[in-house]
């Protein structure tokens, strides 16, 4: 069975979705460079308001420090090395995405093939041709995670998931979902 490691409850679940109860055709395209920086600069935003706090703190303790004086000087230094902190980081985790380029795969799951289709040309697999090579799932602390397939196609493995395409998860689980319908559908009818 494809899904001996994930029940379709299971699977079902890390996707968000009940099993079997997404409608075909599913389409999943992959990510343009602002998708895939997104998750960067929501951690920026964070990190900014952390030290936008930080510095209303520190505004607030120099302004009503009657203590000390000479500790008090040192908080402008604190607050100046912090915002030279968060722009490294900001720029470190910005820049590793900065060589991205976008594929132009997109993905299609119907009744009847898979299709594959990148800018050079497209791949239609019949599911009796359909190679999965790996499950991509993740259990931490008794909960699954499901992180995609790794889909073999006429340019190579295509790992087939949300990290690199919108709908990813969506289109592996119903690749997975009629894969096993079509190996259980011989055993239900003898």
């Amino acid at each position: 069975m494809v899904l001996e490691l994930v029940s379709p409850n299971e699977l079902g679940r890390a996707l968000g979705i009940d099993a079997g109860s997404r409608p075909l055709p599913v389409t999943a395209r992959s990510l343009t460079p602002a998708e895939v920086r997104a998750p960067a600069w929501r951690e920026i935003g964070w990190m900014a308001a952390v030290y936008v706090l930080f510095g209303i703190a520190c505004f607030a303790v120099i302004e009503l420090a009657s203590t000390n004086p000479t500790l008090v000087v040192r908080l402008p230094i604190v607050a100046g090395a912090a915002a030279l902190i968060l722009l490294v980081i900001a720029w470190r985790k910005l820049s590793r995405h900065s060589g991205y380029r976008d594929p132009g795969i997109i993905v299609e799951v119907d009744e009847e093939a898979v299709t594959v289709a990148w800018p050079e040309g497209r791949d239609i697999l019949p599911y009796d041709q359909v190679v999965v090579q790996r499950i991509l799932a993740r259990t931490p602390r008794n909960s699954v995670y499901f992180d995609g397939i790794v889909l073999e196609t006429a340019q190579g493995p295509l790992q087939l998931g949300d990290p690199a395409f919108a709908g990813g998860n969506v289109a592996a689980g119903a690749i997975l979902r009629k894969l096993d319908e079509l190996e259980t559908a011989p055993a239900r009818a003898a």
